[in-house]
């Protein structure tokens, strides 16, 4: 069992971070504009959620700025339609 959620840190070697998608984060994709995520209850395939979080900065962004950038859906349809309507050519992938 591995629990996974997506996690901003500052420092490449740090050894936590500020959660941005928690767990558990079951299917990814992600350019150098957009990581596009699903998360849910792994155990009884409840709560899922839809993720967007912008991947471009001018510079370096701070924790509070990605959570700022971070958008989460409850509805597929919604995030779907997100996803077109900002030209996000991303398609989800399972995590193994």
């Amino acid at each position: 069992n591995v629990d996974r959620q997506i996690l901003y840190q500052e420092k490449s070697c740090a050894s936590s971070g500020v959660q941005i998608v928690p767990m558990t984060v079951m299917e990814i994709a992600y350019n150098s504009e957009w990581i596009i995520a699903k998360s849910e209850n792994k155990r009884d395939k409840t709560n899922i959620r839809y993720w967007v979080i912008k991947n471009k900065y001018e510079c370096i962004p701070d924790a509070q700025t990605v959570k700022a950038n971070t958008i989460e859906f409850d509805d597929y349809n919604l995030f779907k339609s997100f996803l077109s309507d900002n030209s996000i050519l991303l398609e989800l992938d399972e995590i193994d």
